[in-house]
């Protein structure tokens, strides 16, 4: 996400009073007792040098390229650990402004106001572009996917998961907790789980680890990273049906051996993670 001068300033001047932090409180060459000015004011001097977007800056020409991969790594881990976090037993404990990407520094840093209104204005595009047809779902999630860096893939995610546990509060607060298993040359780059409940089945699904995988999303796509990667999923029959929170698609699963499963690469095609209720 790109920030204009005002934003830029306001980030550069962040870094800034965060480093004068680190390095008073490392009190090697500055404390907060005995501060050393002209060492505090050089050590900005530095900061502004290498963050300046002028032209033939090559620390940020070196930079920016690992940033943006690592960030997309961190996506990966942040939408996965609010799945975890919404659909495991308890209660799950949401920071307010955390429904956005989170990246505060140290206080006072995170000490900020929360943007109540840029979250509201969020929200409201979800209601109104609410659908229930699955090819709409999914290409809303893919703009959502494309344009991460906003934060509006998380809080949709969030929004859609919440949602579902107040309609269904009995399946997550007294249903079973199952782990489940996965095969395939992928499995240990998932977590899954179900929540079961009488009749009530939901299925969470995140990657993990995705650093250590040859593709992503953006070099390969979904499909290749997890060629034949399967989950195995609680059934009641043969070609049980489970629907994606997220995308509305419709899956059935197959039968390998004894037990009923779902191809991951189908499952997670549209969308980082899953979460799929039993829908027969």
């Amino acid at each position: 996400m790109t920030m204009d001068e005002v934003q830029y300033e306001e980030f550069v001047t962040r870094i800034e009073r965060y480093m004068i932090k680190a390095v008073r409180e490392a009190k090697t060459h500055t404390s907060w007792i005995n501060p050393h000015p002209d060492y505090e004011a050089a050590l900005c001097r530095f900061i502004r040098a290498i963050l300046s977007c002028r032209v033939g800056n090559h620390f940020l020409d070196d930079f920016l390229p690992f940033q943006a991969m690592v960030a997309r790594y961190g996506m990966y881990n942040g939408v996965s650990q609010l799945l975890l976090k919404v659909a495991a037993p308890g209660v799950p404990d949401c920071y307010q402004g955390a429904e956005l990407w989170e990246l505060n520094l140290v206080d006072p840093d995170n000490r900020r106001p929360v943007d109540y209104a840029l979250r509201a204005r969020m929200l409201k595009e979800f209601d109104q572009a609410a659908t229930n047809e699955a090819g709409e779902r999914i290409e809303c999630l893919r703009r959502l996917t494309e344009s991460w860096q906003d934060g509006r893939l998380k809080l949709f995610i969030l929004r859609a998961a919440l949602r579902h546990r107040r309609a269904y509060p009995d399946l997550y607060l007294d249903g079973d907790y199952v782990p489940l298993d996965c095969e395939g040359p992928r499995k240990l780059h998932l977590c899954a789980f179900a929540r079961l409940h009488q009749n009530q089945a939901v299925v969470a699904v995140a990657p993990r680890l995705m650093a250590g995988l040859a593709a992503t999303r953006g070099e390969g796509g979904p499909d290749d990273t997890w060629r034949d990667t399967w989950l195995t999923v609680p059934s009641w029959k043969a070609g049980s049906a489970y629907e994606h929170l997220f995308t509305g698609e419709r899956f059935e699963t197959v039968n390998r051996g004894d037990r009923q499963v779902l191809p991951v690469g189908q499952v997670l095609n549209h969308c980082p993670v899953a979460l799929l209720i039993r829908c027969d």
